[in-house]
């Protein structure tokens, strides 16, 4: 049996995907391994198109459509949606990065947050030791 390695395009001539091909492509006995042709795709013998984002059939060659003028790899993403390419804008970041200033405000407001932490700390060992201290007296007082 004879096998050809093909590509499947859809209707407005876009690369879908390559495919190998037992049988004869033109004829009735083609058999498309691990793929099922959509409505509108159709097989061609061409050799993959290499190197292009959005290869089209012009019927003798591939021709790159994309990117458009406009699009920008550092500002924009491509992807495959629904049997065309989608190209959107890149999320932005919520919040631009923080300033030396903001940084050193930040760092002196938690340290000021650690001081106080540490004076309570030792606040409530004051009085831990002095309830100490009464239990002791309580205790001795109270065993003589």
């Amino acid at each position: 049996m004879s096998y050809k390695h093909c590509c499947v395009i859809d209707k407005n001539g876009y690369y879908i995907t390559f495919v190998l091909v037992l049988g004869d492509i033109y004829g009735n006995d083609a058999k498309i391994q691990h793929y099922q042709l959509r409505e509108g795709e159709r097989l061609i013998d061409a050799p993959a198109p290499a190197g292009m984002a959005r290869p089209r059939w012009t019927g003798t060659d591939w021709q790159e459509t994309l990117p458009p003028p406009d699009y920008n790899p550092d500002t924009h993403m491509a992807h495959w949606d629904d049997g065309e390419w989608r190209i959107e804008a890149k999320p932005t970041p919520q919040s631009p990065p923080a300033t030396q200033d903001e940084v050193l405000a930040a760092y002196e407001a938690l340290t000021l947050v650690y001081e106080q932490n540490l004076a309570l700390q030792d606040q409530s060992l004051a009085v831990m030791e002095a309830v100490t201290e009464v239990y002791e007296l309580v205790l001795l007082d109270g065993g003589a």
